[in-house]
């Protein structure tokens, strides 16, 4: 499989759109668009792991953090910023980074994390705005039905969640006169004709719409289909940030503490909030939770486990009484890698998969100052 190949599935399947507006994912560094020959997955582009691409002859890299995570003025070997870039160009390795699509993700870094604790999420925090949904009716002679739903079909109308190829339709019956000019695929100038035809009805998003009508007379006999596109009320929603977690039965936060230490090995592990209180509703963020505090205070939840949270945020959150556990960036967000790993197994089972585990700076100096 071509790289490009492999990174456009990828797109498709956590797409760019549910990253936030800033955020600089995608393919980041372009090589040659060659065949993949082993692909290193890595919460961020570190020495590691552009070691590790060079070791095993890989010639891709995934990253969760943007490779390039603000605008760059210049290249410089010698720049913490870019010097890992520069490696990977001089060595032909390409570098995509999936990093708030992949939060957002179903069963993304939030969900990951949370399964990992044990713990079982039944909804996101806060869900991304959904899709906006149409639905397409068009009335298509009975014999050319087939044709149609299959032309459609084919360029992706249809599609709802896990579902595709969706339509409902209806036989009846439709009547049309051709005026002075017009060339009827059936018919005569001037007669009111009748014929039989199928109401033919599917879903669509906002963004699939000029598609459609583009598939509409590519597929359709008829010299003027009749169609419709209405707008419906119902959104699509399969993305959004972080997870809320119920527990079976409530626990002191210092029991719910100790539990979530020795579920998950981390040098960094930080509480804030009354060790007597009872958990029993949880909120799951990956990585830093600073841009959601706020969220947090409608959700109902006792407890906050994320990454890391700055200490005014702290203190708004012991002000609406909701405890928080930090456990470190990496330790927060590095299980999302394997949600990366299934991605790229389902896309190409037979790619090879290198996962960088082992590069949290918090372990570095836990093991250097203790030994362990």
């Amino acid at each position: 499989m071509r790289i490009k190949e492999l990174t456009g599935q990828i797109d498709k399947l956590i797409p760019r759109r549910w990253a936030i507006s800033s955020d600089n994912v995608g393919q980041l560094v372009s090589t040659d668009d060659e065949d993949v020959t082993a692909v290193v997955l890595s919460l961020d582009l570190t020495s590691k792991a552009v070691d590790i691409a060079t070791n095993i002859g890989a010639n891709l890299i995934i990253t969760h953090h943007p490779a390039i995570p603000q605008p760059v003025s210049s290249l410089d070997s010698s720049s913490p910023q870019t010097k890992e870039l520069i490696r990977c160009i001089r060595c032909g390795i390409n570098v995509y980074s999936a990093h708030t699509n992949l939060d957002a993700a179903p069963d993304g870094v939030s969900f990951r994390l949370a399964k990992k604790l044990g713990l079982s999420p039944t909804s996101f925090l806060v869900p991304c705005p959904g899709e906006k949904l149409f639905k397409l009716t068009v009335y298509v002679p009975e014999e050319h039905l087939k044709r149609f739903s299959e032309g459609m079909f084919s360029l992706g109308v249809g599609k709802l969640g896990r579902y595709s190829e969706t339509s409902f339709f209806s036989k009846g019956t439709g009547t049309f006169k051709p005026e002075r000019g017009a060339h009827p695929f059936t018919g005569e100038i001037g007669r009111r004709s009748e014929t039989s035809e199928y109401r033919w009805e599917s879903i669509l998003k906002e963004r699939d719409i000029p598609k459609a009508i583009e598939g509409i007379k590519k597929f359709h006999p008829y010299e003027e289909p009749a169609y419709d596109i209405i707008s419906l009320l119902q959104k699509e929603e399969k993305a959004g940030f972080g997870c809320i977690c119920q527990l079976q039965k409530s626990v002191s936060f210092s029991q719910f503490a100790a539990r979530i230490h020795n579920t998950i090995p981390t040098a960094y592990f930080v509480l804030s909030g009354d060790t007597k209180k009872e958990i029993a509703r949880v909120a799951i963020l990956g990585g830093s939770a600073n841009s959601l505090i706020t969220e947090l205070f409608s959700s109902g939840v006792d407890c906050l486990i994320t990454g890391e949270v700055g200490y005014h945020n702290i203190l708004l959150l012991l002000s609406a009484g909701i405890n928080c556990i930090q456990i470190g960036h990496f330790a927060s967000e590095i299980w999302g890698l394997e949600k990366l790993n299934e991605i790229i197994r389902e896309i190409d089972p037979g790619i090879q998969i290198t996962t960088n585990f082992e590069d949290s700076p918090y372990t570095k100096v836990m093991e250097e100052i203790y030994g362990r």
